[in-house]
């Protein structure tokens, strides 16, 4: 298993982003480039928690799936970092002289002038590789129940950070609980494919 992650390269006074992989050669470890990503935009919040609102906001949330959790935790973020919604999952943010544009339906994140781009915030990136990583979590292979939810909670943090993300205790705790909830919805639906 190989442990990719984020690189930020400069060029320019601009900062661009790339998967990158730990490479073992004579000389020692190396970084081999797998995927550009685009520009890095390192945005300030411009929003805050409101406790009411974030209540609701969690009632809401407890009737979706895992993936519909994330997509609207991520949108949620896109918020507070002053992007203004087009419709239910188009979301824009004019930045300086650059028009950024995010689509959540197809987890698409462009330039007005068709170039991917990243977005830094808290502790990792938010951008279609860190949210597709984040929505395709697979089941740990463990020996007990609790070596399982213990690998499955770092694994569920790890990638939560990465997307950029910053859930409350209590919004975790639904992302794991939903997490767990597909994990058995797609045995069930392999369990009846095989019968």
């Amino acid at each position: 298993m190989f442990e990719l992650f984020i690189r930020i390269k400069k060029h320019n006074r601009l900062e661009y982003a790339y998967v990158v992989m730990n490479v073992w050669t004579s000389k020692g470890t190396r970084q081999k480039s797998l995927k550009y990503l685009g520009r890095v935009f390192s945005l300030e919040k411009k929003g805050f928690d409101n406790k009411d609102d974030n209540e609701e906001h969690y009632k809401k949330l407890r009737n979706f799936e895992f993936k519909e959790v994330i997509v609207e935790l991520v949108k949620r973020e896109l918020i507070k970092l002053g992007f203004k919604t087009q419709n239910s999952k188009d979301l824009t943010l004019k930045y300086n002289d650059v028009v950024l544009n995010v689509d959540l339906e197809n987890l698409s994140f462009k330039t007005s002038k068709g170039k991917n781009f990243v977005i830094r915030t808290n502790e990792g990136f938010i951008c279609k590789e860190t949210i597709e990583n984040l929505m395709s979590i697979k089941p740990p292979i463990k020996e007990t129940e609790e070596e399982k939810r213990l690998a499955t909670m770092k694994n569920l943090v790890k990638n939560v950070l990465e997307a950029g993300l910053k859930p409350d205790d209590r919004m975790f705790l639904l992302l794991y609980e939903k997490l767990n909830e597909s994990w058995v919805k797609n045995e069930k639906i392999q369990n009846n494919k095989e019968v």
